[in-house]
């Protein structure tokens, strides 16, 4: 990971196998890269192998402060949980089910669940 290169957030994707039963949401994992990159980014890029168990106890603590955040507003870490129902298999839902979820009422959680993400990484870092 390089601390100095932006990510190409246009093209971020999440690679999730069809049998997967939960996966984090894309929001989530998002704010979990840019604590990551932001602390590497502090250190300097450059961390001495030495000092890694350090930086990754620095990274899990936030990442930890990030989920705990999200879980409190929204519940869950989880895209199909957030949802209430799982994205990756929509083409295997009923015409019916798929015009439900066509509806977006499910938008306004996964709106919340992005709003808390964005507050929480400028919470722990507004101070740097």
């Amino acid at each position: 990971m390089d601390p100095d290169k932006p990510i190409d957030w246009a093209g971020y994707q999440i690679n999730v196998s069809e049998n997967c039963e939960l996966f984090t949401c894309k929001a989530v994992a998002a704010g979990a890269n840019i604590i990551s990159q932001y602390i590497l980014k502090m250190h300097g890029g450059t961390i001495l192998p030495e000092d890694m168990p350090k930086v990754m106890e620095e990274i899990e603590g936030h990442v930890e402060l990030l989920l705990d955040n999200v879980r409190d507003k929204v519940g869950t870490t989880y895209c199909q949980q957030i949802l209430g129902f799982d994205p990756m298999q929509y083409e295997k839902y009923s015409e019916e089910i798929q015009e439900q979820i066509e509806l977006g009422e499910w938008m306004e959680t996964c709106a919340c669940c992005i709003e808390t993400v964005v507050d929480s990484v400028y919470k722990q870092f507004k101070q740097s």
